[in-house]
């Protein structure tokens, strides 16, 4: 049984044994065709192999990152995220380093660090030449921490004819932050991601990341809230209600001219019926107003009953003549 290996001699003299000329007529080209390419795959691949093993110099950025703080601080400012390094090698070491670039941890022990013993750690594998920067300065203040309330940023793009039902419901509605005195004193709340949601006709139940504008220098309990609205259908309807004057002491008495208007509001519509059966649906006029009022009109305001969502009520006319003002001595 022929070996692979013989197989494979066999096969390369083939390829450079003269051929009859006959199949050189059919297959000479394409057979030399082939040998150039190989040649020159062979060339470069030995060109690559030899390169790699020569010295280069080279500038990389490389990451930072925050190993350690002393207890019971925190910093009041982040290093830079990325140093540039110089470093001398041979070619397969950089290449390495090119795509596996490795972090610079930095401990912060004091106002000044020096980074070059931590990037030598970090590229050891290659002579360092130089960092920059090669010095940052970092401060630390007590930590401090402080409960703030949530600031939902959403937009509820809503169908026509579809409202938000007060109040909406933010679970937590306040989160615990902690970090440098100097920056957690300035916090009064703290906003979410932005986040638009279209074409809202129902219940909104969504959670919502909090937004990290200060990664690094702040912590806080939680990373997510659940943000939750309630969302019906409205439609407009119309009906008569009685004014009424509220408060009247005794002996005294009030007429109102109209003592009736025709009110126009929102309702949601399964509330439509309610809306127009209801007799605690009224516009009303404290005493008061007509006792202290010196121009001839009072200006009611609508009582609704309670659990019925009325919306955008208006009634003509806004204000209303009164007359026949009695006090019994």
């Amino acid at each position: 049984m022929e070996s692979p290996f013989s197989a494979l001699t066999d096969r390369l003299r083939s390829l450079f044994e003269p051929q009859p000329s006959a199949r050189l007529n059919d297959s000479g080209p394409q057979r030399r065709g082939l040998v150039i390419t190989l040649c020159i795959l062979a060339a470069c691949l030995l060109w690559f192999v030899f390169s790699l093993q020569e010295t280069y110099m080279q500038v990389l950025e490389l990451p930072t990152e925050i190993q350690a703080v002393p207890d019971g601080t925190a910093l009041t400012s982040l290093p830079p995220s990325t140093v540039r390094v110089q470093v001398e090698g041979e070619g397969v070491q950089l290449l390495s380093l090119y795509y596996n670039r490795p972090t610079i941890p930095i401990a912060v022990t004091g106002d000044l660090i020096d980074l070059q013993p931590a990037a030598q750690e970090a590229v050891k594998s290659v002579a360092l030449q130089s960092v920059m920067p090669r010095t940052v300065m970092l401060t630390t203040e007590p930590v401090e921490w402080r409960r703030v309330p949530v600031e939902p940023r959403v937009e509820l793009q809503l169908q026509p004819g579809y409202r938000v039902i007060p109040p909406v419901r933010v679970r937590p509605d306040s989160i615990t932050v902690s970090g440098a005195s100097s920056i957690v004193r300035g916090i009064r709340s703290w906003p979410t991601a932005r986040r638009t949601i279209g074409g809202v006709s129902d219940t909104v139940n969504v959670q919502l990341a909090l937004t990290d504008s200060l990664k690094g220098l702040l912590a806080f309990d939680a990373s997510y809230i659940r943000y939750a609205a309630d969302v019906l259908e409205f439609t407009e309807a119309t009906r008569m209600v009685d004014v009424r004057v509220t408060d009247i002491p005794p002996g005294q008495d009030v007429s109102l001219d109209p003592s009736r208007v025709r009110l126009t509001y929102q309702i949601p519509v399964e509330q439509f019926d309610q809306a127009l059966e209801t007799t605690d649906l009224y516009l009303s006029v404290p005493y008061v107003s007509v006792r202290t009022d010196v121009t001839g009109l009072v200006f009611p305001t609508l009582h609704t009953p309670p659990g019925l969502l009325v919306v955008q009520p208006r009634w003509e006319p806004l204000g209303l003549r009164y007359y026949d003002v009695q006090v019994n001595d």
